[in-house]
């Protein structure tokens, strides 16, 4: 089973963040980390039913709830 996050803020450039948005990222939300490639990038993110691929600059632009 993969680990929950929970979206509480967002920060990085105005266009990594426009498309974070047009994925589906919003504050509150919920998402996992459920895959990577064999060289590190792009991270796997499953969000609802929808499973996308991050480069390491636009999953740093995402801040989690600890």
């Amino acid at each position: 089973m993969y680990k929950n996050y929970e979206v509480e803020s967002f920060e990085g450039e105005e266009f990594i963040l426009e498309r974070l948005a047009e994925f589906g990222f919003s504050r509150g939300q919920s998402f996992q980390l459920v895959g990577r490639s064999l060289f590190g990038q792009p991270y796997i993110a499953k969000i609802g039913n929808l499973k996308v691929a991050l480069r390491a600059v636009e999953l740093e632009s995402i801040k989690v709830k600890v």
